[in-house]
């Protein structure tokens, strides 16, 4: 009998760039996407970023992954969210509630 190949498991596919590129196109969607959250993204590399991203599937996820993270840390270390500070409805969710009803106003009698 002849040696079978290792079967994939199901749903995988093979990237479609070698080993050595791919990393090396991830490494560099790794640093323009940190270069992005701390605001440093010049327009070419952000030109070079969406080239990045239109290229390869692996380099989207690779992105979503690292947005992701960084949501889910600034969220974790900053409770209160940020649509809270800036919306005045959603701030008011933290706040300490009066539970004293309002006073009601009747209408005068004018006559």
């Amino acid at each position: 009998m002849a040696e079978h190949e290792p079967k994939e498991p199901f749903g995988y596919q093979k990237p479609a760039l070698d080993d050595k590129e791919l990393a090396t196109k991830l490494e560099r969607v790794d640093e323009l996407v940190s270069l992005m959250l701390d605001d440093e993204l010049d327009e070419p590399k952000v030109t070079e970023l969406e080239s990045l991203l239109l290229d390869s599937q692996q380099a989207r996820c690779q992105y979503v992954g690292m947005i992701q993270l960084h949501t889910d840390l600034v969220e974790f270390y900053n409770p209160q969210s940020t649509a809270a500070a800036t919306s005045p409805v959603l701030a008011q969710l933290n706040q300490p509630t009066d539970t004293t009803p309002p006073a009601t106003q009747t209408p005068s009698d004018k006559g």
